[in-house]
């Protein structure tokens, strides 16, 4: 991939950014996830990575949305990159946008929206967590996920549900002291998830969940 300098990458896409920050926000996306996967150039792709990211963090508060509910989007979007492995991930500034864009989309927000905020922010907390407290918070944010995406959005439960079950199990590493516990809550998630996925017919996601449900069953048995 032919890219110029890092200054002028920066230079484009702010520019780019002032004029649509919609349209803006896909092709900076695109480019982020080849330069993540980008291995004959690793540095040069990781420094220009870090800079478009940095540069974008700094300008978000000039940026000019068409409603509150587009720059609610953009702020999420922009949080579910920071907290996303790669080059450019971090904690503090994808929980901070999470925060940000849960306050853009004001007193009564869309209630499926809100729910994939949270959602989102527990994926964040245990993608990059870097303590127990990490992953405790990023339950919190799962279960009030979970409190919209009831039985009536029953492939968003499933989702979170699976998601859950994959923190609880990290969870009862993390805490010895109630890794049983722990572990029997993961299993209750990847239960209830496969019942889902398996109603809706969602292979992908059956298959998914069958091996972690398995894992946590026999890590459960053999006490180890």
């Amino acid at each position: 991939m032919n890219l110029p300098p890092s200054p002028d990458c920066v230079a484009i896409f702010r520019r780019l950014f002032a004029d649509d920050p919609r349209a803006a926000f896909r092709d900076w996306f695109v480019l982020q996830e080849h330069l993540r996967d980008d291995r004959e150039r690793q540095t040069e792709s990781e420094e220009t990575a870090r800079a478009l990211a940095s540069d974008l963090w700094s300008i978000r508060d000039t940026l000019v949305f068409s409603s509150r509910g587009e720059e609610a989007r953009f702020l999420h979007n922009l949080a579910v990159f920071f907290g996303s492995r790669g080059p450019a991930e971090s904690l503090e500034r994808s929980l901070s946008l999470f925060g940000e864009s849960l306050d853009a989309a004001g007193p009564q927000p869309d209630l499926e929206a809100w729910a994939r905020a949270w959602h989102n922010r527990g994926n964040a907390l245990q993608n990059l967590a870097r303590s127990a407290d990490d992953l405790r918070e990023s339950l919190v944010s799962y279960e009030r996920a979970l409190s919209v995406r009831d039985a009536s959005r029953r492939i968003a439960r499933g989702v979170t549900l699976h998601s859950l079950g994959i923190l609880l199990r990290k969870l009862a590493e993390a805490e010895p002291e109630k890794r049983d516990a722990h572990l029997r809550a993961a299993i209750s998630a990847f239960e209830e998830s496969l019942s889902l996925r398996s109603e809706e017919k969602l292979e992908r996601g059956m298959a998914e969940t069958a091996a972690a449900l398995a894992d946590a069953r026999g890590a459960l048995a053999s006490g180890c």
